[in-house]
């Protein structure tokens, strides 16, 4: 009999202990869905198994492609014969009527850093601006490059002063290295072309991989291949970016239709950049919310599996005893017991 009643007790501590441990399951995979980069998107994200026909993929990719066209408008700025120019005039500075002066991308860096500013290790903007009082006064400023005024969308305006306009520009340099930091300098998965032919013939091909042909960049895992001459595109991608075409056609210095743009990323991940970091980021996040979601529905289930086994052992002391005991609180009147 006494045996009967420990081994009761031990069932009723074990029981206890397991609805707390699935309860605590429970709890924990919540907490990793709610915390998780992709809290929201519900059970279609268990099916959604490839980061390469995610929105976040092609979200990136668009970045990507407009950062692209943006390097071609930073090349012709700062480029002299595909080589960054310290010495290349950038803007005309007018200060009332014959009073012109050109200053050069070496003159604007060298007089931002007089008043206290340079690039930091992102090619971000930084600093704290020193007093220089008689350089308060606007000036008349023309851009010798036009292509600086369409990347600017009407953020550079034509009057300003001379610490607006290093600034200005100190930030589209900063864009310019970020851009050739990633695409150009260091190896990475995003491989790109884009070419624009005159009438007479002449080629002008911006490109991360010269020795590439067509057929090769489009080889690689996801593409994007847009022709000037068709209103249909070539892309294996579940989503296409909204602004690519637009973008190709924007740029087009020839008035005609002869020019593409192809932008492909190689889904093996051969190198460590932005896209293979996002790849194992978005494998790591889907498996933890996969995991939380299997942790809250079996941790549930654990928990009122428990609960209604020790409602049914609630009361008796014994297994081989079919009668129910209370203790003296179990006696109190329920209304006593709310009150």
């Amino acid at each position: 009999m006494e045996q009967n009643r420990k081994k009761m007790r031990l069932q009723k501590a074990v029981l206890s202990l397991l609805s707390l441990i699935f309860l605590a399951m429970a709890l924990a995979g919540i907490g990793a869905m709610y915390y998780n980069g992709g809290y929201g998107k519900g059970i279609s994200w268990v099916y959604e198994d490839s980061y390469e026909d995610s929105d976040t993929f092609c979200l990136k990719l668009g970045e990507d492609i407009r950062n692209i066209f943006t390097y071609i408008g930073y090349k012709d700025l700062f480029e002299t014969n595909g080589q960054l120019d310290m010495s290349k005039p950038v803007v005309r500075l007018t200060d009332g009527p014959g009073v012109d002066e050109d200053w050069t991308l070496d003159q604007i860096v060298r007089y931002a850093r007089v008043r206290g500013y340079y690039l930091g290790d992102n090619f971000t903007v930084q600093g704290s601006p020193m007093s220089m009082d008689d350089d308060d006064m606007e000036v008349t400023v023309q851009f010798l490059n036009p292509s600086l005024d369409f990347l600017s969308t009407g953020q550079m305006e034509t009057r300003m002063t001379k610490e607006e306009l290093a600034l200005d520009v100190l930030e589209c340099l900063g864009q310019y290295y970020s851009i050739y930091y990633n695409f150009m300098e260091h190896e990475t998965n995003v491989r790109f072309r884009v070419v624009y032919k005159s009438d007479e013939g002449v080629e002008t091909v911006y490109t991360n991989v010269p020795d590439m042909t067509l057929d090769e960049l489009r080889g690689f895992g996801k593409y994007l291949f847009i022709p000037g001459n068709t209103i249909r595109m070539d892309t294996n991608l579940a989503v296409i970016p909204e602004d690519a075409a637009a973008l190709l056609e924007t740029w087009n210095p020839n008035n005609n239709d002869q020019n593409y743009l192809v932008v492909s990323v190689d889904t093996t991940y051969p190198y460590n950049d932005s896209y293979s970091a996002a790849s194992a980021q978005y494998h790591s996040v889907r498996n933890a919310f996969i995991m939380g979601m299997g942790g809250v529905i079996v941790g549930f289930i654990g928990f009122f599996a428990t609960l209604v086994w020790l409602m049914f052992l609630s009361g008796h002391t014994d297994s081989l005893d079919s009668e129910i005991r209370l203790y003296p609180i179990d006696r109190i009147p329920t209304e006593l017991c709310i009150r």
